[in-house]
C-alpha cells in the first residue's frame, strides 16, 4: 500500500510540473531586444560670404549610434562647438513622430532639441548668426538708429528690435538658445514665404557598399525680416537606401523640428511633407547647398561679406550628414523611451 502511495505522489508531482511547464509555455515570453541596426553618423555645416569658400567648418559632429523601430538614438563621439548645455556625454533621443530630445547624462533629464540641429540653410544660419547678434544687431546699426535687439549673445533668449531704419515688428517672443546664441530667436524674427520645390529622380547609385537612389531636390524661398527681405535658393542631393528600420536623422538639413501653425517655417514644413513622402527608405547622405543674396543691407549679414566691393553680395550654407557602416543589430527599445515631463 505504502508503494502504491509513492507512486501515486511522484505522478501526481510530475503531473503539476508538466502543467506548470505547458503554462509558462503559453505565456509570451517578454521580448528584450528588437531587430534593429547600428551605425555611424556624421554632420558639418560651412557657411561664408561671397563666391570662395574659407576658413573651417562651422560645425562638425561625429557620433555612433542605433536604431530600431524608427527611432533612433545617437551618441556624440565629437561636437565642435557644442550647442549651450550639451555635451560629448549626452545622447539624442530621434523618434518615428519626427520630434528630437537631448538625454542629459549628468541629470537624466530630457530636453526638446527644437532647432538645435540640422534644418534648412536658414536655420544653420539663425544658429550662427545668434553670436553676432542677430540679423538686426550686434552690430549697432547705421547711424539713422534701429537695428537694435536680436537675439542674445550666447544661448539667452532671442530679442525682438528692428531693421535698420528702426520700427519693426517685435519678435514672436524668446525661445531657446544655444552655443551660439540660438536660433529659436532670430527664426522668431522671420518669415519664410513663397516656397517651391522642385524633384529629379536621378538613378541609383553605390554608396557605403549599398545601392541607392539618388535624388536632387531644388527649393526657393523668400525671408522675410521686417520690412527688409532677400532669396534663398538651395540644391539638395539625397541618397536614399532600404533599411531593415528606418534611421530618423535630426542632423538632416531636409527636415522642421517645428512645425507650429504660427512657426516661421510653417509654410516649408507642410510644403516639405509632399517631397519626403516620394522617398522610399532612409536618406543615408544628404548635401544641401543654400544660397542666400541681396543681403548687402543686411546689417548681421555684412559682416560675412565686409567692406570688399569684390565680394558678392550673398552668403552660401553647406550642410552635409551621412550615415555609414550601418549593421544588424539587436536593440532594447527602452533605450529610445523619453520619460515623461520632458521640458
Amino acid at each position: 500500500m505504502g508503494v502504491h502511495k509513492h507512486v501515486f505522489r511522484a505522478a501526481a508531482c510530475v503531473a503539476v510540473a508538466a502543467g506548470i511547464a505547458a503554462s509558462l509555455a503559453a505565456v509570451k515570453p517578454v521580448r528584450r531586444a528588437a531587430p534593429g541596426v547600428s551605425f555611424r553618423i556624421s554632420s558639418s555645416t560651412k557657411i561664408y560670404g561671397g563666391d570662395t569658400p574659407r576658413g573651417q567648418d562651422d560645425e562638425v559632429m561625429r557620433g555612433r549610434g542605433v536604431a530600431a523601430e524608427n527611432k533612433a538614438r545617437v551618441e556624440f563621439l565629437a561636437f565642435t562647438p557644442a550647442p549651450q548645455g550639451v555635451t560629448t556625454d549626452d545622447f539624442v533621443i530621434a523618434l518615428d513622430s519626427g520630434k528630437t530630445f537631448v538625454l542629459h547624462s549628468s541629470s537624466q533629464r530630457f530636453t526638446p532639441a527644437e532647432n538645435l540641429f540640422g534644418g534648412p540653410g536658414i536655420v544653420a544660419l539663425s544658429r550662427t548668426m545668434g553670436g553676432r547678434g542677430g540679423f538686426g544687431g550686434g552690430r549697432g546699426g547705421p547711424p539713422d538708429g534701429g537695428g537694435g535687439g536680436g537675439a542674445a549673445g550666447r544661448g539667452g533668449r532671442g530679442g525682438g528690435g528692428g531693421p535698420p531704419g528702426g520700427g519693426g515688428r517685435a519678435a514672436r517672443g524668446g525661445g531657446r538658445g544655444r552655443g551660439r546664441g540660438g536660433a529659436s530667436g532670430l527664426l522668431d524674427q522671420l518669415e519664410i514665404l513663397d516656397v517651391n520645390f522642385k524633384v529629379e529622380k536621378l538613378g541609383e547609385e553605390q554608396f557605403d557598399g549599398r545601392a541607392t537612389q539618388h535624388i536632387r531636390i531644388t527649393s526657393d524661398y523668400r525671408v522675410l525680416w521686417s520690412d527688409q527681405a532677400f532669396p534663398a535658393h538651395a540644391v539638395t542631393e539625397v541618397w536614399i537606401a532600404k533599411l531593415p528600420t528606418s534611421i530618423p536623422n535630426p542632423f538632416e538639413p531636409l527636415l522642421v523640428a517645428d512645425q507650429s501653425t504660427d512657426g516661421p517655417l510653417i509654410e516649408y514644413a507642410l510644403k516639405l511633407r509632399a517631397v519626403r513622402a516620394q522617398f522610399d527608405g532612409t536618406p543615408v547622405k544628404v548635401t544641401t547647398t543654400t544660397t542666400f543674396t541681396e543681403i548687402g543691407d543686411i546689417v548681421g549679414l555684412r559682416g560675412y561679406i565686409g567692406n570688399d566691393p569684390t565680394v558678392a553680395p550673398k552668403v552660401t550654407v553647406v550642410q552635409q550628414t551621412q550615415i555609414t557602416n550601418i549593421q544588424p543589430a539587436e536593440v532594447v527599445p527602452k533605450v529610445f523611451v523619453v520619460t515623461e515631463g520632458a521640458e
